[in-house]
């Protein structure tokens, strides 16, 4: 089942609500005849307060506990010249409602743990007075009133129009655990959207608060933020999506999540909630090209949005961003043509967010006639490039990828001196196929620390993944060295960081480049692992004149230049 926006401007109903009133009734309020008396008398729950049996119903009040509010009401009235109302102290609300003990009124009972009534700090305790709080007269007499500070918290989340395929098991999934009183922690890209579907179903509203915004106390009484969000929340029953992002919640803060009657943990990686956790699984090409297409309408060029689905893996906020854009630039006026252009632009920009502060993006300028290398150099980078650019139609279209996700990438050795063109070749090929490059120093991802290694490698491959980018491991021996004899445990963990990088090496569909000064450095059993093996080696005199006269600007006077001269000097590139 999946939602429309009219579930989630629904309004909650909830039984026992009385109807609206007649015109000429007095409503939303107390009725005429009960505002300022001098001297309460009844000991019932009234049935003239228009929101009694919600508050009844969301706070699960006892008879005795619903009659103390019917009381206190209309202490909170007076009429000019009415006699001076009783003050309502313990003593005096005991004595007027029937089956009203101490216990009702005490710190952890509904009335005061939700911040119904407050119970003043006084000796004796039958002195002490108690009043109505001013969020429950307003809710008593019908007048709707949310509390100011929760009101700019609380977040509405609307369900999407349309839920990814591998998703809809997780969204029933949720459904069953929020039947049960279960708070579940959801984890992934996407989440937000699951939990307003789940929501959807369960005919409630989906708001969202950011964790940070709750503070970290251990113990948060009814007039803290805390409290007010949480009558809130008892009222509206609303499902609540806290969002915790990458920390933990603070213990304080996840006791009182598992709590909430209806709540939810909203992670990016799962590791906030010690209870039942969802987590979504990345957006498959089919599901990113059907929600871009989906903003498009019948106007996408379908062929072209595929690819770029296909190219960029961003994650699920993306692509809703990136698809409700596209939906507003064409209702605009904006032709198709330019829609996808501006949408590839987003895609990009999206795709390099976490890679950005992972590695060092290169400014890819260089060309084919940049290179001065020997012809069978330039015909492996050209079968490089040939390779990359039907891999799709190999892997994708006649289906190589279903039979394994191992071998799929496209692994490089570049070897040889500094500046000999290593670094350049690896720009001509990003430059050739439209793709980003990045370097990434080896010798600051590797780690002392154990495990470390392996989590910066990771973080790399996976912001990588989203924009298929060309990746270029700088000082490769720094982790590819010879081993030697296993003498121990740091011998045996830097021998995992080695298999390690080599399998995510394997399974990422893009080009990985790793390069050396010194191929001798290298363990042999690692070099039948790599894709094509080239080696840079110093130009010789006549490529030195070749780079020097690629080098020089037409505009630069060259008269009296030797380029004979300048190439006999045994320089790199």
């Amino acid at each position: 089942m999946h939602c429309s926006s009219r579930c989630f401007a629904r309004p909650i109903v909830v039984r026992g609500d009385p109807s609206p009133a007649e015109p000429g009734e007095h409503a939303p309020g107390v009725a005429a005849s009960t505002v300022g008396p001098a001297e309460p008398t009844t000991s019932e729950a009234r049935a003239d307060l228009p929101g009694l049996a919600r508050l009844r119903a969301a706070f699960d009040l006892t008879d005795p506990e619903a009659a103390l509010l019917s009381l206190l009401v209309p202490m909170e009235f007076a009429e000019d010249g009415a006699a001076p109302a009783p003050e309502p102290t313990v003593s005096w609300v005991l004595a007027r409602v029937p089956g009203l003990h101490l216990g009702h009124l005490a710190p952890s009972a509904p009335l005061r743990r939700f911040g119904l009534v407050d119970v003043r700090d006084q000796r004796p305790l039958g002195g002490a007075r108690v009043d109505l709080g001013l969020w429950t007269l307003h809710h008593l007499v019908g007048l709707g009133f949310v509390a100011p500070e929760a009101a700019s918290l609380l977040v509405p989340v609307p369900p999407p129009r349309s839920l990814p395929e591998s998703w809809r098991p997780f969204s029933a999934r949720l459904v069953s655990r929020l039947h049960a009183g279960t708070v579940v922690q959801v984890a992934g890209e996407g989440r937000a959207g699951v939990v307003a579907d789940a929501a959807c179903q369960l005919q409630r509203r989906c708001v969202q608060v950011p964790a940070r915004a709750l503070g970290d106390e251990e113990h948060a009484g009814p007039r803290s933020l805390r409290g007010a969000l949480e009558r809130e929340l008892r009222m509206s029953r609303d499902l609540l999506l806290v969002e915790a992002g990458d920390a933990p919640l603070p213990p304080g803060l996840l006791r009182w999540v598992s709590e909430q009657p209806a709540a939810v943990v909203g992670s990016a990686h799962g590791g906030s909630w010690p209870g039942p956790s969802l987590e979504l699984p990345p957006l498959t090409d089919a599901e990113r090209t059907t929600s871009l297409l989906d903003a498009l309408g019948a106007r996408g060029d379908t062929d072209a949005v595929a690819a770029l689905a296909r190219r960029y893996r961003v994650g699920a906020d993306a692509v809703t961003r990136i698809a409700a854009g596209a939906a507003t630039a064409l209702a605009a006026g904006d032709s198709p043509d330019a829609v996808l252009a501006e949408a590839e632009a987003h895609c990009r920009s999206a795709a390099r967010e976490g890679l950005d502060q992972l590695a060092r993006r290169v400014d890819v300028r260089a060309r084919w006639t940049d290179l001065v290398l020997p012809e069978a150099s330039v015909g492996t980078l050209r079968e490089m490039v040939t390779h990359l650019r039907h891999r799709e139609q190999v892997h994708e279209r006649w289906g190589v990828a279903d039979k394994s996700a191992r071998g799929l990438g496209l692994v490089g050795l570049f070897s040889g001196p500094s500046g000999t063109g290593k670094t350049m070749a690896a720009e001509v090929i990003a430059s050739e196929l439209g793709l980003d490059l990045y370097v990434i120093d080896l010798s600051a991802v590797v780690s002392k620390y154990i495990g470390e290694t392996e989590k910066n490698l990771s973080r790399v491959f996976d912001a990588a993944e989203s924009c298929g980018a060309v990746l270029l491991f700088d000082e490769a021996d720094a982790l590819f060295g010879k081993r030697s004899e296993v003498k121990d445990s740091h011998d045996r963990y830097a021998n995992i960081e080695v298999g390690y990088l080599l399998a995510r090496i394997e399974a990422y569909r893009g080009l990985a480049v790793l390069t050396t000064n010194t191929k001798d450095a290298l363990d042999p059993a690692f070099l039948r692992r790599f894709t094509f093996a080239l080696e840079f080696k110093a130009p010789d005199a006549g490529e030195r004149a070749a780079l020097w006269a690629r080098l020089w600007p037409e505009a630069l006077p060259q008269a009296g230049l030797d380029l004979d001269a300048l190439a006999a000097v045994p320089l790199t590139g």
